[in-house]
């Protein structure tokens, strides 16, 4: 086990000492449970401070987020040390949703959240901490979805926009993102800065870990909160698709499909949006050409890391066959993967399908805005497109 020692260390920079030594005094813990960690802290605060730019406000929330990661991630260990039965607990056939943003993977994993046999991420279990609090109480009162509440509106008083670019709920479901992140070796933070550095350092870094303490995470709040089969979602889960099934040998994925050229120019707005909060000022155009660069290679990669495993365990699903017939690819889904569809889940699903046709988005972008066009577009993701037959969209 690698152990990190407190700093006294202060400094107006951000600083990995100082960052450090607030996480073990608020966690009670050392422990990170793995040296990779620091590798991926350091690196990402190294960047971070080289070239990210932050403004006041930016290094103060920044600074914020990060040592809430790695409390969350050293409570966790400290939990299992204390309750290493905790680690017994079973994952099985995990349902997980994949492929590039935008292509109707919210959509897709809120209408299979309508399952009763599925046990999916509620979004204050994924902000607030996994470490269930001591104490009796229930899933509707547990402490943390008050505090849970309270940054969901902070949240939206931050960026009021972002409720029109992506839906998020207080009980879920949720993806993955903060949990990978307190591995720190994830695509997501350079998402959320400009740090060419760390996103140079990623495309040799190992995510064993990142599965590794993923799995975990889900063995803590199943064994607090049990359920079936776990219902999983995020496009981040392509960057390292064989660790992912390095842990979930059995795992079901589900990879969704869309034409790129409404993809990239949607997830530009929103990567936009979250460097909007930390950053001054963002250059457009550079922007647009790293998301479509960015996942252009990593779909590259996972598609070649993909043929290495055993093709039963996916399905490819169309966004235009999601949106024309939402119920006739459940059934597709659940047939593929030897699932049993009750009635009970089927009029869940109908009914939240009744609720979404009077919702219009409010998200409004444009390719040009970044400095792309669908042509450029396609042309980066053409062997993506060929290899599935993805149709274009006007």
């Amino acid at each position: 086990m690698a152990k990190i020692l407190p700093f006294q260390t202060l400094s107006p920079q951000l600083s990995l000492d100082d960052i450090i030594s607030s996480a073990i005094k608020t966690a009670g813990h050392s422990d990170l449970g793995s040296a990779d960690v620091l590798d991926g802290l350091t690196t990402l605060v190294e960047a971070l401070e080289e070239t990210a730019d932050l403004h006041p406000f930016g290094k103060f929330y920044t600074k914020k987020v990060i040592t809430a990661l790695l409390v969350n991630r050293l409570s966790l260990n400290k939990l299992w040390q204390q309750h290493p039965q905790v680690l017994s607990e079973k994952i099985e056939s995990p349902l997980i949703i994949l492929g590039l943003p935008r292509t109707g993977t919210s959509l897709l994993v809120n209408l299979l959240s309508k399952d009763p046999e599925h046990r999916y991420l509620s979004n204050w279990e994924t902000t607030v901490s996994q470490v269930p609090p001591k104490g009796n109480y229930s899933l509707a009162n547990d402490p943390r979805r008050k505090q849970g509440q309270f940054m969901m509106k902070f949240q939206d008083y931050l960026v009021p926009k972002m409720k029109n670019i992506h839906e998020f709920q207080l009980d879920g479901p949720e993806e993955c993102t903060l949990l990978l992140m307190q591995s720190f070796a994830t695509k997501a933070f350079s998402e959320m800065y400009e740090i060419p550095a760390y996103f140079k350092w990623l495309e040799s870094a190992s995510h064993k870990e990142t599965y590794r303490h993923h799995k975990r995470i889900l063995q803590t709040l199943q064994w607090k909160y049990p359920g079936r089969r776990w219902l999983l979602k995020c496009p981040l889960h392509m960057e390292a698709i064989l660790d992912l099934f390095a842990s979930y040998p059995d795992a079901c994925v589900v990879q969704m499909h869309r034409d790129p050229a409404k993809v990239v120019p949607s997830h530009t707005s929103l990567s936009a949006t979250f460097r909007g909060i930390t950053k001054a000022s963002i250059d457009p155009e550079e922007l647009g050409e790293y998301v479509m660069s960015s996942w252009s290679s990593y779909m590259k990669t996972y598609l070649n890391n993909r043929s290495e495993l055993d093709q039963s365990r996916f399905i490819d699903i169309q966004y235009a066959s999601l949106r024309s017939d939402p119920i006739g690819t459940v059934e597709q889904i659940y047939q593929h993967f030897g699932f049993s569809l009750s009635k009970e889940a089927r009029n869940s699903m109908r009914i939240f399908l009744d609720q979404q046709q009077s919702r219009k988005s409010a998200h409004v972008y444009n390719a040009q805005d970044y400095g792309l066009t669908p042509a450029l577009i396609r042309d980066s993701f053409k062997d993506y497109m060929d290899r599935f037959s993805i149709p274009l969209e006007q």
